[in-house]
């Protein structure tokens, strides 16, 4: 949407807005002002401003610590700090909210915004704590795993739960086999959180070495079935193209382990759930072959 007037102070607005204080993005053209939504899309009137609960936006390093160490713009800086005051003015953070945090968080400067992150997990408000991790997570933040494993018990009858595994099951990149540790934390609780396993299992999957096998192994007595059929589907095609010490050569070629593992391949038609038996296989063939692979018992 966008509205056109000669000076900022002729932009006509709902009356319902009128004395309240937001942060406007306006873009000059031959003297008019362009109202800029906040995103692309169909927006009404709530999406064509930042909201702020005062005139002033706060310094950003008092806001968010860690800013000034930054080489980003004072410009983005400013905006970041608007947009985190915002979002911790708000009584009820919506679903809706979160969206536009985020979607703004992961748009920027990745290391601002892990500090933005950092400081609404700071939060002692339950709502701002969780987006918090939620952003951390998605932006790479081991760190933000291993305080989800500290939290799970507390966080997983938050309604944010379900965007936490999402952050971890779709946005969240590993730093390479540094990260098999952390998220072997979530694994090692053996948690019932729904969905939580299978988002772990979906991250070890991008990190496609060895080193991943005992914590998928691991999964394989999961409590949710989804992360024990995607343990049992990596395993399957990890042994299919694997050379004899576990390392992948990079091109689909049958590895030395392919005969023996291709009827409990899932990808192959073995199963289409993870059955007690399908277990079983995978868990003698680890014991059988860890040491040849590389791992003592």
């Amino acid at each position: 949407m966008s509205r056109v007037a000669s000076s900022p102070e002729q932009i006509a607005a709902p009356r319902g807005f009128v004395g309240k204080s937001g942060l406007w993005f306006l873009k000059e053209t031959d003297g008019s002002y362009e109202i800029l939504p906040l995103a692309s899309g169909n927006y009404d009137w709530q999406h064509a401003f930042l909201p702020l609960p005062a005139p002033s936006i706060p310094e950003p390093a008092t806001l968010i610590p860690g800013l000034g160490e930054s080489s980003t713009d004072m410009v983005d800086q400013l905006l970041l700090s608007a947009l985190v005051r915002w979002y911790q003015s708000l009584p009820n953070p919506t679903f809706m909210d979160d969206d536009r945090l985020l979607g703004t968080l992961y748009a920027g400067s990745s290391r601002d915004a892990l500090a933005a992150a950092s400081a609404l997990m700071a939060s002692l408000a339950k709502s701002q704590h969780a987006v918090g991790l939620v952003a951390a997570i998605g932006l790479g933040s081991d760190s933000a795993i291993s305080e989800l494993a500290r939290e799970v018990g507390d966080l997983q009858s938050d309604r944010k739960f379900p965007e936490i595994t999402e952050a971890l099951r779709v946005k969240y990149r590993p730093h390479g086999e540094a990260s098999v540790a952390v998220l072997r934390q979530i694994v090692a609780l053996h948690s019932t959180a729904p969905g939580l396993d299978a988002a772990v299992a979906v991250a070890l999957k991008r990190i496609p070495t060895k080193a991943v096998l005992p914590v998928m192994v691991e999964l394989l007595d999961s409590r949710q079935t989804e992360a024990q059929l995607r343990a049992v589907a990596f395993l399957g095609d990890f042994t299919m193209f694997c050379d004899a010490s576990g390392t992948l050569p990079g091109v689909p070629v049958k590895g030395p382990f392919a005969a023996e593992t291709a009827a409990h391949n899932l990808s192959r038609g073995a199963a289409t759930t993870p059955t007690p038996e399908l277990v079983s296989f995978w868990k003698s063939w680890w014991i059988q072959n860890r040491e040849r692979l590389g791992f003592t018992p």
